[in-house]
């Protein structure tokens, strides 16, 4: 069986009228974020006819981008029971998978040394799950025992880094402010790596 990949006009493409996948328009957009960054790495697939069985959401950033053409594959062996089975199966079958945690941290921690922040939320994990997964949030603990002279401790990892009041204090603020600017903690130690270059 073979299985070419052609250029089709997207006027051309007709969505599975009982497709029961629904995209949110923000998915659409990140879904046209991804094609705009990496180009339209997994074509359609498609009857004979032209109507889509798998890639709806990606005909549908397709048009959000406004592309006259779209990779895709005829999938002509399939009889009509056979199509409509694996445009179920094919969404349904991928939430089955899971997540190798310590594999997926790994690979996210070695991309936030090497590249900035606002590029890994383009893997499509929120910036709350990045933040979680990135144990970016520090831990500062005060001595309430003596205010005036006892350190703070930052905790970080399997780092107990003892700083002044007075650091603390200006940490605090400066995590505060970013917060304020960015919406979130999120990219505040590139932030600050940043600036001791």
């Amino acid at each position: 069986m073979d299985l070419n990949v052609e250029q089709v006009s997207v006027a051309e493409l007709t969505p599975y009228v009982a497709n029961a996948r629904f995209h949110s328009e923000a998915q659409i957009a990140e879904i046209a974020s991804s094609i705009a960054e990496f180009g339209f790495s997994n074509p359609i697939l498609i009857r004979k006819n032209g109507t889509v069985i798998a890639g709806h959401g990606r005909l549908l950033a397709a048009r959000h981008l406004g592309m006259h053409t779209v990779p895709v594959i005829r999938l002509n062996h399939l009889t009509d029971t056979q199509a409509r089975l694996l445009t179920l199966a094919d969404n349904k079958i991928a939430e089955k998978s899971s997540w190798d945690a310590d594999m997926l941290k790994a690979e996210l921690d070695n991309l936030n040394d090497t590249e900035n922040w606002s590029e890994i939320v383009k893997t499509g994990f929120s910036e709350t799950e990045l933040e979680n997964l990135l144990d970016e949030a520090i831990d500062i603990e005060e001595d309430h025992s003596d205010t005036n002279n006892s350190p703070d401790v930052v905790r970080f990892r399997n780092y107990n880094i003892e700083i002044s009041p007075r650091e603390a204090d200006a940490l605090i603020e400066a995590l505060e402010l970013y917060a304020e600017e960015k919406g979130s903690f999120f990219g505040f130690f590139n932030y600050i790596l940043k600036g001791l270059k």
